[in-house]
């Protein structure tokens, strides 16, 4: 269901269609069994989180293996770094969120991550 909802779908798909579509993907989710499921990053939600400027600059590089741009932010030991983090829902209705958790790994373990079709866990 959730491959039913994206930047790609969410402006052509029929309104009572994609409503009908949400109604039963909030009837899965919601189910015991699998509200304690992780839904981990999903088409139908978009992230776009922007690190304002740190002390040691930053620079950006290709990913080709999940085809998008990396941009490494470098900063020195105790220093404060401010984030700003906007998520966008494709879905057609509101939805609201318990929690939202942020987990920091290092590049070479996301890599190794995204290879294996594995989640970050805390």
């Amino acid at each position: 269901l959730t491959l039913c909802f994206g930047p790609h779908i969410s402006g052509v798909a029929p309104k009572p269609a994609a409503e009908a579509l949400q109604k039963d993907f909030e009837a899965v989710v919601s189910h015991p069994e699998v509200a304690k499921l992780r839904l981990g990053i999903s088409s139908f939600l978009e992230t776009d989180l922007v690190v304002e400027s740190t002390s040691g600059g930053k620079s950006s590089m290709l990913l080709n293996f999940v085809r998008k741009k990396l941009v490494k932010n470098f900063c020195k030991v105790g220093e404060v770094v401010k984030m700003k983090l906007a998520v966008r829902s494709h879905l057609p209705n509101p939805i609201s969120a318990d929690a939202i958790n942020i987990l920091l790994v290092s590049f070479e373990k996301y890599e190794e991550l995204f290879h294996n079709r594995e989640l970050v866990s805390s």
